[in-house]
């Protein structure tokens, strides 16, 4: 395990620097960033899916560009329009060609839905929203990794992904409602939009259990098709997709919730 942690370790050294640089930076360059992951990604997915078509990759990667595009000029609407119009082409396509259908259009709409929620929250909360989410998910993965691997106890969901356990998952949480409580303290900003700590540990606290979710439900797409990673990219993590199911899962939660939360009241229309 130590060797496994190490490698790890070391994987998120080297990513980390260039997300979080990107993300401070904003508008081009963390478009960029996420367009490249997102597509590359998404080529993991139709790999993993049985679904590799060249037709797929090239609509998946003009669909994307597109809404990275319409979301640093008009808005988040349109940028979900270029990524829903790249699902109906996707299925137009296969249906014509007699390909699989449900499997690459799903994988577009999930992952453009998350570029298109990362790059709103960047926009609407700045880069301390986007850092606090950051943090909390991968406090959440590391905190659920170290309790579970060594207090191990009952399996979480056993048939589904074997390695997780209940106190992993208690873990991840109480790591992660920390960390939100303390950088909400800390930092500010649009991440302490309720300013009270334990409502923001709580928010952190859930997040973290909703990650979980995410995480879980790649693993039990990998065990539909029997397979062990979605890709080999990144040394100890497996491929990008395995790296990032947590976020691409809660980014359009968080996103979401902020645009009911602005539309009642409780949070100002920045």
């Amino acid at each position: 395990m130590a060797s496994r942690l190490l490698v790890r370790t070391a994987s998120a050294l080297v990513m980390a620097p260039v997300v979080l640089g990107a993300a401070w930076a904003g508008g081009w360059w963390f478009a960029a960033l996420l367009f490249v992951i997102a597509l590359y990604a998404s080529v993991e997915w139709n790999r993993m899916t049985g679904s590799a078509r060249a037709a797929f990759a090239i609509i998946n990667g003009i669909s994307l560009a597109l809404a990275c595009l319409a979301l640093q000029d008009v808005g988040g609407r349109l940028a979900l329009a270029f990524v829903l119009a790249g699902g109906l082409l996707v299925a137009a396509v296969a249906l014509v060609r007699r390909w699989p259908v449900p499997w690459p259009v799903a994988g577009l709409l999930y992952l453009g839905t998350a570029v298109v929620a990362l790059l709103w929250l960047r926009q609407w909360g700045g880069f301390e929203l986007v850092l606090w989410l950051l943090l909390v998910i991968w406090a959440s993965d590391t905190g659920a990794y170290l309790v579970g691997s060594r207090v191990g106890g009952p399996k979480l969901a056993p048939r589904l992904s074997p390695n997780k356990t209940w106190s992993g998952l208690v873990g991840g949480c109480v790591t992660a409602g920390l960390l939100s409580a303390v950088f909400a303290r800390l930092v500010g900003g649009e991440a302490a939009a309720f300013g009270y700590p334990f409502v923001q540990f709580l928010v952190g606290f859930v997040l973290a259990g909703l990650s979980q979710v995410g995480d879980i439900g790649e693993s039990t797409i990998k065990r539909r098709f029997n397979v062990k990673d979605s890709g080999t990219v990144i040394p100890g993590h497996g491929g990008v997709l395995d790296r990032i199911d947590s976020l691409i899962f809660t980014a359009p939660i968080v996103a979401l919730a902020i645009v009911l939360l602005r539309e009642s009241g409780v949070l100002p229309h920045g």
